[in-house]
């Protein structure tokens, strides 16, 4: 059972993560080719979703090559901290 200090000290905490999760950017990863039809989608879905996270900066990333498999190795291998989104595939992937 967690105590009232660990919840205490993780809502002290929780403004400061955010604070520096905001400093750096959302990465919407993109497997396939500059102009593609995923890539439009990504790019034009970008600033409705900075709106939406409250100005959190988003960036589109292309990384093409073997059917989106060089994008997936990237995801994967990324550290888990919500910075980095993979994209829809056509094939129902991601989405």
């Amino acid at each position: 059972m967690i105590g009232r200090r660990a919840m205490l000290a993780a809502g002290l905490a929780a403004p400061a993560i955010r604070a520096e999760a905001q400093e750096r950017p959302i990465q919407i990863m993109v497997g396939f080719t500059p102009g593609g039809n995923i890539d439009l989608a990504a790019r034009m879905a970008a600033p409705f979703l900075e709106k939406y996270l409250g100005g959190q900066q988003i960036i589109v990333v292309n990384r093409p090559g073997a059917g989106g498999m060089i994008m997936l190795n990237e995801v994967s291998a990324a550290a888990a901290d919500g910075l980095l989104e993979p994209t829809g595939f056509a094939r129902g992937w991601f989405t």
